[in-house]
């Protein structure tokens, strides 16, 4: 049974992984997914509230941190990039930051 989970399982998480884009630019975060179901999306830099780098429990346990970007919208608020660095979690909350100072949005 062991064999059996590793065998579905590995290919499955290995996939999710790579099938994982982000970028930040000037004009805000846009975030792809999705192994089967291909997922977009885009939120502009002036309708992101607030970012924050946290850590569950399975992270801590191997050693990654995540990035969660809270919007101005009623609909699915919250953006979150998985699996990062700790220290590129904070590169990138800082990213943000800098590309909203530089618009001149308080953040």
């Amino acid at each position: 049974m062991f064999v059996l989970i590793v065998c579905i399982g590995a290919p499955n998480i290995l996939l999710r992984y790579r099938s994982w884009r982000f970028d930040i630019d000037d004009r805000g975060v846009t975030i792809e997914y999705g192994v089967i179901r291909k997922r977009h999306t885009f939120v502009p830099m002036d309708r992101i509230q607030h970012v924050d780098t946290n850590q569950t429990l399975l992270d801590r346990l191997f050693g990654l941190s995540r990035v969660v970007i809270h919007t101005a919208s009623a609909f699915e608020s919250d953006l979150t990039i998985p699996g990062l660095c700790p220290e590129q979690t904070i590169k990138i909350r800082n990213k943000i930051f800098a590309k909203q100072s530089s618009d001149g949005d308080v953040v």
